[in-house]
């Protein structure tokens, strides 16, 4: 550092004080005008730096919080007036949040979020979203469930829908997720469904047949699951046979077997976060209009995926 830059700073390191909610911004504008450095671009970097030695320095004493969060407020009205980097709100909050307990994370994110406007993110979200997905790697998904979502919401607000890190440009596939269902089912645990003329919600509830739910049922049903989490496996030949055989068997099932209950009465709780494969249930599962909407989805998104043209296919 040159001279006119460490006496520089050393000015305004003594101005921020002890107490920095007693230090005022048209103060602190003044000051940064009077700074007198080699390179007038550098006037911002002599107070990006006595915000960031000084909020590191009141970070070692946890009675400080107080003092922390005036300077963060004040680093934030700075950004906004030009004083100091736009960025630099960003890296003091991410000072902050690394430097403290997961116990006192969503009260310091609540204050980021009270704090923060919203012409500064653009200039400071690369910072901010390094932040939160470093925040999110600490946090507990079982134990943190409402917090981690609360990110990531806040995350989905600040970035557009085409932005890179949230898209998957590379067409990889979750293949690590299992579901485990059994190779040699028991048939005293299926059950026969009723098979009714017509389609939709409207069929006629006279039974024209049954419809056997049965092993072999079974076993295509979840064979189904193992090639939907992998889509490459279809273009190979045996992959493909085994996949059109079992979405064939799938779809006409679901045709042909009346949906439970009537109505379009949407209910609350119809989230399937993960697919329980006991035989007794299947019957079940296939009258489940819920449970069909979301198999009938992941058909739609193979479907689109094998006759798009995506780059990383192979």
């Amino acid at each position: 550092m040159s001279d006119e830059f460490t006496i520089s700073l050393k000015a305004v390191q003594k101005f921020f004080g002890d107490n920095p909610s007693k230090v005022s911004l048209t103060a602190l504008k003044a000051l940064s005008e009077s700074i007198k450095v080699t390179n007038p671009d550098q006037n911002k970097a002599v107070i990006d730096l006595a915000f960031r030695e000084r909020t590191l320095a009141l970070l070692n004493n946890d009675e400080l919080i107080p003092e922390v969060r005036a300077l963060l407020k004040l680093s934030a009205s700075s950004a906004v007036e030009g004083i100091c980097s736009a960025s630099t709100p960003f890296l003091l909050f991410s000072d902050l949040v690394n430097t403290k307990p997961i116990s006192e994370a969503e009260n310091n994110f609540q204050f980021l979020e009270d704090t923060i406007k919203a012409s500064l993110f653009g200039s400071g979200r690369n910072v901010l979203l390094r932040m939160c997905n470093d925040l999110l790697r600490r946090l507990s998904k079982s134990q943190n469930t409402v917090f981690c979502g609360r990110i990531q919401l806040f995350l989905t607000s600040l970035f557009p829908l085409n932005e890179k890190s949230g898209l998957n440009f590379t067409s990889n596939f979750n293949i690590d997720k299992e579901v485990t269902y059994s190779n040699e089912p028991d048939e005293s645990l299926f059950h026969a469904l009723t098979i009714t003329k017509g389609d939709g919600d409207g069929a006629s509830k006279t039974p024209a047949s049954v419809t056997p739910v049965n092993a072999d049922l079974y076993r295509k049903f979840w064979k189904l699951q193992e090639l939907l989490k992998s889509p490459t496996v279809c273009y190979t030949r045996d992959g493909w046979l085994s996949f059109v055989e079992c979405t064939d068997c799938v779809i006409s099932t679901f045709q042909s077997i009346r949906l439970a209950g009537g109505g379009s009465e949407e209910s609350q709780w119809n989230e399937f976060t993960m697919f329980l494969t006991s035989e007794k249930l299947l019957d079940l599962q296939l009258m489940d209009r819920h449970f069909r909407r979301y198999i009938l989805t992941q058909l739609l998104i193979i479907f689109q995926y094998l006759t798009a043209q995506v780059k990383f296919k192979k």
